[in-house]
Parts: structure tokens; C-alpha cells; sequence
């Protein structure tokens, strides 16, 4: 579980790979990605997320002066969407989708393949995104640019903990092997302190209770697609950022 300088000092590559594949936003000029090197990533995965969520309080303060409070949620959450060209609600929709209409880990797993979205995950996806605005325009005003802040990279440190906590479950290659393969608990430990180091100030003692119950969620979460798949996907990975958010914005609303 130690951090060894030769991590530290790999932290800016990693970061800028990290960004070129959870963002549609360019960062210097595009690097072979290798396995190894897209796994290892992980551990940048919530810092990530933090430069997004300055991005968001950024937007919320100046649509704020304009728009009413409603509005600028909705286009909060939507520019969010935006910037990382919905990657992670493709596969929580393909996920709702598997576990919708497969019967066994076989159906679920080729239905998840399945690069079409179903009826059932279309569904799933309006719901989820009027959660998200909902839940967020609940939240008390002065606690919503912490909650801003701390919302993708929570939902990205979710997905950093089910790779390092779990195992593939398809044959053959794909990017949720080279997570699931190559970020283990070093790669987890560098991203619960950048995710803590933004929580804690920006969210207090309840902000703390809130990421301890977003880790036991996201515990559960990946017991469950073992119990079903024998391991995790991509696309689980794309479920479980998308519930953390989620979730993350009910227990904001709930808690602050």
C-alpha cells in the first residue's frame, strides 16, 4: 500500500491520460494507451473529477447571476455530461439493461455488450438525470459548491474501488480488465486522499460520513456484480460513478 516516489513522480502523465479518457476535453498531444498504463491511471481518476467539479462551481456561480436556481442545476448537471460525452451513463444504461433482460450472467453479459440502449435503460437514464437535478436543487445553497465540488470525484473514486477490490468477469480483453488488472491498492490509496483531501474542507465531519457511506454503497455495489457476472465491466464501472453521484447528491440534500 505505500506510495513510492516513482509513483509521485508518474502522477502528471497518469493524470493526463486519466483526463483524455474521462473527458472529451483536449490535453497535449494523444499517447498509445497500453494497458497497464490506462489501469495505472486509476489512481488519477479523482483528481480528475476535482478539476470537474471546479469547472462546475465555476458555472454555477455565473449562471447563478442569471438564471433561476432550477435552471442552473439542470444546466450544471448537463454541462457535466457534456464534458466527459456521457462515457459513464452508456454503461450504467447497458447495465440496467443486462440486469433488466438477462436471465443468467451469460444473457446479462452479452446483452451488456450490446453497444444499443434498450427501452428499459432509456428509462433508467431520464430517471437518474432528474434525480441528479432534483436532488441537487434540494440541497441547501451554501453547501451546493462543496457538493459541486466533491460530486465527479467521488462517483470516479467509486470506480477506482470497485477495480481495486475486484475482478474481470469477461473472457479475453477489454477496459475493464486493464482497471480491473492494473490499479490495486496503491492506485486506491492515492485516490481516497485526493478524494478526502477535497471532501473533508469542503463538506466538514458530515462530508466524511457521506464518503464512508458512498464506500460501503460502492462495497456492496461491486459485491453484487460479482454474485451475478463473476466480476466487474466496463460498463459497472460506468454504473457505479453514475449511482455514487447520485447517491452522493440525495445524502447531500438529506444530511447537510
Amino acid at each position: 500500500m505505500m506510495i513510492d516516489d516513482g509513483m509521485i513522480r508518474e502522477w502528471p502523465r497518469r493524470f493526463a491520460t486519466a483526463w483524455r479518457f474521462l473527458t472529451i476535453i483536449p490535453l497535449g498531444p494523444e499517447a498509445d494507451l497500453s494497458p497497464e498504463r490506462l489501469g495505472k491511471s486509476m489512481a488519477m481518476f479523482p483528481a480528475v473529477g476535482l478539476v470537474l467539479g471546479l469547472i462546475l462551481v465555476g458555472l454555477h456561480a455565473l449562471l447563478g447571476y442569471v438564471f433561476p436556481t432550477l435552471l442552473v442545476d439542470l444546466s450544471v448537471i448537463s454541462s457535466l455530461i457534456l464534458m466527459t460525452g456521457g462515457l459513464h451513463l452508456d454503461g450504467f444504461a447497458d447495465s440496467i439493461d443486462g440486469l433488466a433482460g438477462g436471465r443468467n450472467r451469460e444473457e446479462i453479459l452479452e446483452i451488456m455488450r450490446d453497444s444499443r440502449v434498450g427501452v428499459i435503460g432509456v428509462i433508467a437514464l431520464i430517471l437518474l438525470i432528474f434525480f441528479k437535478v432534483v436532488s441537487l436543487d434540494q440541497c441547501p445553497e451554501r453547501w451546493k459548491p462543496g457538493l459541486l465540488l466533491c460530486m465527479p470525484c467521488m462517483g470516479r473514486w467509486s470506480m477506482l474501488q470497485m477495480s481495486a477490490f475486484s475482478r474481470y468477469a469477461r473472457e479475453g480483453e477489454g477496459t475493464g480488465r486493464a482497471f480491473a488488472d492494473f490499479s490495486g491498492r496503491p492506485e486506491y490509496l492515492v485516490g481516497f486522499v485526493f478524494t478526502s483531501a477535497a471532501v473533508i474542507p469542503a463538506l466538514g465531519l458530515k462530508g466524511l460520513l457521506i464518503l464512508g457511506l458512498i464506500g460501503l454503497t460502492t462495497y456492496l455495489t461491486t459485491r453484487f456484480f460479482e454474485a451475478r457476472l463473476g466480476g466487474v465491466t466496463g460498463d459497472t464501472h460506468g454504473f457505479t460513478g453514475e449511482l455514487s453521484e447520485a447517491l452522493f447528491l440525495l445524502l447531500g440534500a438529506a444530511v447537510l
